[in-house]
């Protein structure tokens, strides 16, 4: 006969398994995320990938080396629409698309999805999932010999694909050691981001009140607008995405209370704010852009 006390010993033990599954899912994405971060930048590779975002899609040819602690990346588009005649280089670049630290688990999960083959390589799902309606879903799959990331997707709540990347043909060329070696750098730990911050005072914009943010959300940078009295760039990140906040005297009525446009995952949104045009664009749904300027204060110098 089953007790009840060993019924609730029984249902602690499942939650208990259950808890370590989710704790040891969590430890193979944030490993495989740093081995996708030192082999983006570390390997050598050349393939073909598409690129969608919103309604359009690109198609590109990489090419990537790295040499003795240097690298190169060539990126030339190859549908350029029915006028073009030659392939045109762009500016898009895969060790930009997949910079990311790690975020802050108040606000994301990581798990794991299930194996995949993406351009006849294998490759481990890693999913960063939302805890709030803040944010985007990202999903990466990742080569898990190599570390080289093979398809990104941006999802937001409705799983609808924002953006999302995936290589078609890829040749990745150090030999097995040097790969097995990017993957055990990736490991270790740099002590120059960790170490690296900005002080408190680099963090205010004189006469702003930026307290009010969204979960998660802090102040990650402020710079000057080279050319334009008092306008500043506030960069704002949660730890994986980022949203720049644009302040600058006057008025710029034309969008104003408006979202000028939306992008793939961007959004844009300017507005007024005591006197001040203020312009937020980031990779997140467009009300967290709301939620921040709302969260705006403007308490004078």
């Amino acid at each position: 006969m089953i007790t009840t006390n060993r019924v609730k010993l029984l249902a602690a033990a499942v939650l208990l398994l259950s808890a370590s599954g989710v704790q040891a899912a969590s430890d193979e994405g944030e490993q495989l995320l740093k081995s996708m971060q030192a082999a983006v930048h570390s390997l050598s590779y050349d393939g073909k990938l598409v690129f969608w975002k919103g309604n359009e899609m690109s198609e590109y040819h990489i090419e990537h080396r790295s040499e003795q602690g240097n690298s190169s990346e060539s990126v030339i588009q190859l549908n350029i629409g029915n006028d073009a005649t030659e392939p045109q280089r762009q500016q898009f670049s895969l060790v930009n698309s997949s910079s990311l630290q790690l975020p802050a688990q108040q606000v994301y999960s990581i798990d794991m999805g299930r194996d995949a083959q993406i351009a006849g390589l294998p490759c481990k799902v890693v999913v960063i999932r939302p805890k709030d309606k803040m944010r985007y879903l990202y999903r990466y799959c990742i080569h898990q010999d190599s570390g080289m990331l093979l398809k990104y997707s941006v999802m937001n709540r409705g799983q609808e694909l924002l953006e999302q990347f995936m290589f078609t043909q890829l040749t990745i060329d150090p030999a097995k050691e040097q790969l097995q070696l990017a993957v055990k750098q990736a490991a270790m730990p740099n002590t120059a981001e960790a170490t690296a911050s900005i002080s408190q005072e680099e963090n205010i914009v004189s006469g702003w009140d930026l307290s009010q943010l969204p979960a998660g959300f802090t102040v990650h940078q402020v710079r000057s607008i080279p050319g334009k009295d008092n306008a500043h760039q506030v960069i704002l990140s949660d730890g994986l995405t980022f949203v720049s906040v644009f302040i600058e005297p006057g008025n710029s009525t034309s969008e104003l209370g408006k979202k000028a446009r939306s992008s793939g995952a961007t959004n844009i949104l300017t507005v007024q704010v005591a006197g001040h045009a203020v312009t937020m664009v980031g990779e997140v749904p467009d009300q967290t852009l709301y939620k921040i300027k709302n969260g705006l204060r403007y308490v004078a110098p």
